[in-house]
């Protein structure tokens, strides 16, 4: 039967393609393993019982959640009454503005090449009362909001440092999110975490102090499936 000829040399530059690493990445491992690779080896030709667990991929999870104080706080629209809620929340006493990286992360201390898919589901309460987003006028009917008074929060996945999937600046009070990637990782460490920030509160420090709670992340799991290449 005719040859089919193999890429020879493993480059590290010049590589354009992702195909063009794979094909020579695939020669390479073809030696190893004695010549036995995707050209040669037919459909079905080990049965799935051989496999070994995570034999192709591997997978990981960590829960995620805010630890803050209990503080009492207007953090919805039936605050207006003045009936306030007591639940965990980030304070502008501990946030001061940009981006707010959480210190609990997913280490996983040995990663394989190939691809990772990042999951994370989560929900916030944010107390825009205090961020602004409402009219304050008693007027009927109530004058629209002015221009940039908005209370909203974002939030980051990041890997290494690096922000892998960003969602927009969310503006309701109370939301579900679900945020997703597919990256490509290399063999050795990866650390996966979150960040989020929110808008500063507003200007009347009489009704809005430092101890008043702005900001929840109620919690959500993370999950990472490392794809062997």
């Amino acid at each position: 039967m005719p040859i089919k000829p193999k890429q020879r040399e493993l480059r590290d530059k010049n590589t354009t393609e992702p195909k063009d690493f794979d094909q020579e990445y695939d020669s390479l491992k073809g030696i190893m393993n004695g010549g036995l690779d995707r050209d040669n080896l037919p459909v079905a030709g080990i049965d799935a019982q051989r496999f070994r667990n995570n034999t192709f991929c591997s997978y990981y999870t960590k829960y995620f959640k805010l630890d803050e104080a209990v503080v009492g706080s207007p953090i919805s629209e039936r605050s207006n009454t003045g009936n306030f809620d007591d639940i965990p929340a980030q304070t502008y006493n501990s946030y001061a503005g940009g981006w707010y990286e959480s210190s609990n992360s997913l280490i996983i201390p040995n990663i394989k090449e190939g691809m990772c898919q990042v999951e994370f589901n989560f929900y916030y309460i944010m107390n825009k009362l205090a961020l602004a987003g409402f009219s304050t006028s008693g007027a009927s009917p109530a004058p629209s909001i002015v221009n940039g008074d908005v209370g909203f929060c974002q939030v980051q996945l990041l890997h290494n440092g690096n922000v892998i999937a960003d969602s927009a600046k969310m503006a309701r009070n109370l939301q579900t999110v679900h945020m997703c990637a597919s990256i490509p990782v290399q063999t050795g460490q990866s650390t996966f975490s979150i960040a989020w920030r929110f808008n500063s509160r507003k200007l009347s420090t009489t009704n809005w102090p430092l101890k008043q709670g702005y900001f929840y992340l109620t919690g959500g799991n993370l999950m990472v499936i490392n794809y062997y290449r």
